[in-house]
């Protein structure tokens, strides 16, 4: 079982970084690149099919240049708090990853962007991983 869990990891993270590369190209996550609103258009993982969601669907992610975020649905309600980006270097394969922290935390998700969207998910095998588009 030891063996088992980092292969799906990088198996996992392979194949995220993997299909990121097919279309438009990955920028690096840093300074302006990731600040604005982002809309909720595909939630992935957890051995179910995707969820899909519209063009305003109303649930999405602000990201600020203060380092703060919110999450909100149509309500407007959502989760705030603060976060902060780091390139982690993945033990098994040498390769240099961005992960996203929120509110302090000491586990991060994996960050991807392309052109107009972002992927933010668990590193883990059967993790959720959210696809947003920029809407501003």
């Amino acid at each position: 079982m030891k063996i088992v869990k980092p292969f799906l990891l990088v198996l996992c993270t392979g194949a995220i970084i993997a299909g990121c590369r097919n279309g438009s190209p990955i920028s690096p996550i840093g300074n302006n690149n990731v600040f604005g609103k982002w809309e909720l258009r595909t939630e992935r993982g957890g051995l179910q099919p995707d969820k899909n969601y519209p063009a305003g669907n109303g649930k999405g992610l602000q990201l600020n240049i203060d380092s703060t975020y919110h999450y909100f649905d149509k309500s407007g309600t959502g989760t705030e708090g603060t976060y902060h980006i780091a390139t982690n270097t993945y033990s098994m394969t040498q390769m240099a990853l961005n992960f996203i922290y929120y509110d302090h935390a000491t586990n991060g998700d994996l960050i991807v962007r392309k052109t107009d969207t972002l992927s933010i998910g668990d590193s883990s095998a059967d993790g959720l991983t959210s696809i947003y588009v920029r809407i501003k």
